[in-house]
C-alpha cells in the first residue's frame, strides 16, 4: 500500500535518517536462536515517537517550522532518549576487574524510576548525591577495615569507570556470612538515602559512600543460590496463614508476592508519622495485602516498579479494621527487621513480522537538504521486529518502527498508536438512563478501516476539544478479545503512555510546508479522508450572515452547554456542570478552489471559540 501522504513520508524519511546515523554505544544488533543475525529495528526511534515529536515541534512553533529544523529536534531528541534508556539495559561492565563478576548477559528489566538514577562517575564529578537518588551498583568486594568491627564494600555500576566505597549498615551485618552470605561479590544491590562523605581537608583519601538503611538485594532466579534460598525462606508463608496474635510484633514470616501498584504518598496530619506510602501487594494464591513505609522509609519506593517480584522477610504485622482489605483489615509495615529483596521483572520477547504493505512508503522530497531523499522501498522494507511480551501475553508495540494501521490490530496488544479520523464520539454507556461521566467511545478510521475504542478516564473528558471530522494521534492503545469474537480496543487515561493529540488543531502544521501538500477540493468528493499532511487552498466565495450563531461551549470538550433547572450550566457532551464556559461564532460559508472560483463550491461551518 503506497503511502501518498506527504506528512506520513515525512515520518518515514526522518525515522530512517535517524536509524542510518552512526550507532551509539547503547545500539548493537540482536542474534536470533540459530544464530542468524536479526537487524534491531526496534533499536531506533519507532513510529509512534516520531509522530508525537514532530506534533511536539509543531506545537511549540505554531508559525512553522522546516524539515532541517525538525531533523535537528529529533536528532537531539533521540539521543537524549538513547542516553536515558541505556540505562534500563544490563550491560557487561567495562572494566576487566568487573567484567569477571557481572552476570555475563543482556537483560532488560523494567524501569523503576531511572528519573532519579546515578551513577558512580556522576558522583565524582559533581561532588554530591542527593538522597532519593537511586545506585544499581555490583559489589566488587568486601573488607572488614583493620582495628575496627566496621565493612567496607566496593561498588561498581554499568556505566562508570570508577568504583566507590560503602560503609555497610550494621543491619545488614549478619548477610556477610562467607558460608553462604547473601551479600558477597558480584551481588547486585540498590541503594537510596546515601549520603557521601568528601575527601578529607588536607586532599587525601577517596569520597565514600555512609552507611544507608535503605538499601534492596536483587535475586536471580536463574542462580541457584538464590532459587534456594527463595524456596526455602519465602514460599512456605502466604497472607491467609497471618495469625492475628502476630499484630503490632515483629513476626517472622516471610512473603514472596507480587508489587501489583505503588500508591501516592499521603500526607498524615492526625497520626503519629507525617508520610505514608503503601505497596499492594498479591501472592501466589491472589489474597491482596498492603505494604506500608512511614516518613523517611517512603524512599524505599524509589527503588522498586510495579510487577516486580518482591520477597518480604520479617515485616510488623498489623491490623487496621479501617482498610478493608480481604484479610480483615490486617496489612505488613517496614519494620526496623524488614528486610527486602526484589526480582526485577525480565521482559520476555517475541518476534513481529511487519507486514510489507505496511513498510512501503512514497520516498520524500526537499529540495531544501543537501542529503539525499530519494530512498526505495527497499530501504524502509522490514521483515521481523523484536517486542516485549509480558506475564499476560500482551505485546508492547511502543516500539514497533512503521505506522500500524486498523487492519493489522489483533488481540493481547498494547501501547499500540493510531492516527486516523475521528467519525463519531459518544458517551459510551449508562446506568438506569444516567450516562456514565468517565467513560466515552470514538470511533477511529484510517486508510485500512475504522475501529471503536472506549475511552476510560480517571474523572471527566480531559483530552481537549475532539469532534467528527479531526484528524487524531492517539497512544497507548490496548486490543483484546471482545464479545462475538470481535476485537476489543480499549484507552485508559490512567496508564503510563496514554495520550490523544487533536492533529487538525495544530496551526504549527499549516504552517510548515515540508508537512503538507496542497489538494484540489474533488479530492473530498472521492472515497477517500483528508488524511494529516492533505491541506486545501480555497477561495471564499459567499458568506451567509443568517447563520451566523453563537453559542456558549464547555471549555474542556467543547460541545454545547446549556442551564438545567438549577440554572447551572450542564454539558450536553459530558453531562457534567462545567466550570468553564465559553462563547462559540460559528458562521456557514462557500469555499472554492482558488482555480475555480466561478464554478459552484462547497459549504464550510467555520468555528471561532473565545472564553468569557
Amino acid at each position: 500500500m503506497e503511502n501518498n501522504d506527504p506528512f506520513l513520508a515525512f515520518v518515514e524519511f526522518a525515522r530512517h535518517n535517524l536509524t542510518e546515523a552512526p550507532p551509539t554505544a547503547s545500539q548493537s544488533h540482536r542474534h536470533h536462536h540459530n544464530g542468524a543475525k536479526i537487524k534491531e529495528d526496534s533499536a531506533g526511534p519507532s513510529w509512534a515517537w516520531m509522530v508525537s515529536r514532530i506534533l511536539a515541534c509543531c506545537r511549540a512553533y505554531p508559525s512553522g517550522v522546516t524539515s532541517s529544523i525538525l531533523l535537528s529536534e529529533l536528532f537531539q531528541a533521540w539521543n537524549e532518549r538513547e542516553f536515558i534508556e541505556a540505562r534500563s539495559k544490563r550491560k557487561v561492565f567495562d572494566m576487566t576487574k568487573l567484567r569477571a563478576l557481572s552476570l555475563q548477559r543482556e537483560r532488560m528489566y523494567e524501569q523503576f524510576n531511572f528519573s532519579k538514577m546515578a551513577t558512580i562517575d556522576s558522583i565524582y564529578e559533581k561532588k554530591f548525591v542527593s538522597l532519593d537518588a537511586v545506585l544499581e551498583v555490583m559489589v566488587v568486594d568486601i573488607q572488614l577495615i583493620p582495628g575496627t568491627r566496621s565493612y567496607l564494600v566496593t561498588l561498581g555500576d554499568a556505566w562508570s569507570s570508577n568504583t566507590i566505597d560503602l560503609y555497610l549498615h550494621r543491619r545488614f551485618y549478619d548477610m556477610l556470612d562467607p558460608e553462604g552470605g547473601i551479600l558477597r561479590k558480584g551481588r547486585e544491590l540498590r541503594l537510596t538515602g546515601c549520603r557521601l562523605r568528601t575527601a578529607l581537608p588536607t586532599g587525601l583519601g577517596q569520597p565514600r559512600l555512609l552507611p544507608t538503611e535503605y538499601l534492596v538485594v536483587l535475586l536471580n532466579e536463574e542462580q541457584d543460590d538464590d532459587a534456594l534460598l527463595l524456596g526455602a525462606q519465602f514460599c512456605s508463608d502466604t497472607f491467609s496463614s497471618i495469625e492475628l496474635a502476630d499484630c503490632l510484633l515483629d513476626s517472622n514470616y516471610c512473603f514472596y508476592a507480587r508489587l501489583e501498584k505503588i500508591g501516592e504518598v499521603d500526607v498524615q496530619e492526625n497520626n503519629h508519622h507525617s508520610k505514608q506510602q503503601t505497596f499492594v501487594l498479591s501472592d501466589n494464591n491472589g489474597d491482596l495485602l498492603p505494604l506500608v513505609f512511614w516518613d523517611e522509609s517512603i524512599i524505599l519506593a524509589n527503588l522498586f516498579s510495579a510487577g516486580s517480584m518482591i520477597a518480604v522477610e520479617s515485616p510488623i504485622v498489623s491490623r487496621d479494621s479501617d482498610r478493608n482489605m480481604q484479610t480483615s483489615g490486617i496489612f505488613l509495615e517496614y519494620g526496623n527487621k524488614t528486610r527486602l529483596y526484589t526480582i526485577p521483572v525480565v521482559h520476555r520477547e517475541e518476534q513481529v513480522t511487519v507486514r510489507p504493505t505496511q513498510s512501503a512508503s512514497k520516498p520524500y522530497e526537499d529540495s531544501n537538504l543537501t542529503s539525499s531523499t530519494t530512498h526505495n522501498e527497499e530501504n524502509y522494507s522490514l521483515s521481523q521486529v523484536v517486542l516485549h511480551r509480558d506475564a499476560q501475553g500482551y505485546i508492547d508495540f511502543k516500539k514497533y518502527p512503521v505506522q500500524l494501521l486498523v487492519e493489522g490490530l489483533q488481540p493481547k496488544m498494547s501501547n499500540v498508536a493510531l492516527c486516523g479520523l475521528v467519525t463519531s464520539v459518544n458517551v459510551a454507556c449508562t446506568i438506569d438512563g444516567v450516562p456514565l461521566k468517565s467513560s466515552f467511545r470514538m470511533g477511529i478510521k484510517d486508510s485500512s478501516g475504522v475501529i471503536n475504542v472506549e475511552l476510560h478516564f480517571a474523572d471527566f473528558w480531559s483530552i481537549g476539544e475532539i469532534s467528527g471530522g479531526h484528524t487524531i494521534l492517539i497512544s497507548g492503545l490496548r486490543t483484546s478479545d471482545g464479545e462475538l469474537e470481535r476485537l476489543s480496543c480499549t484507552w485508559d487515561e490512567r496508564e503510563a503512555g496514554a495520550s490523544v493529540i487533536n492533529i487538525s488543531l495544530l496551526p504549527g502544521l499549516l504552517s510548515s510546508p515540508c508537512l503538507h501538500k496542497v489538494m484540489p477540493l474533488t479530492y473530498l468528493s472521492d472515497d477517500r479522508s483528508p488524511f494529516v499532511g492533505h491541506v486545501f487552498k480555497v477561495c471564499i466565495g459567499r458568506l451567509n450572515f443568517e447563520e451566523l450563531a453563537v453559542r456558549p461551549v464547555h471549555t474542556s470538550c467543547g460541545h454545547l452547554v446549556f442551564q438545567n433547572c438549577d440554572h447551572r450550566w450542564m454539558c450536553s457532551f459530558c453531562h457534567c456542570y462545567c466550570e468553564g464556559i465559553a462563547q462559540r461564532c460559528s458562521i456557514i460559508i462557500t469555499v472554492h478552489d482558488s482555480s475555480q472560483c466561478p464554478t459552484p463550491g462547497i459549504r464550510v461551518a467555520m468555528f471561532r471559540t473565545t472564553s468569557n
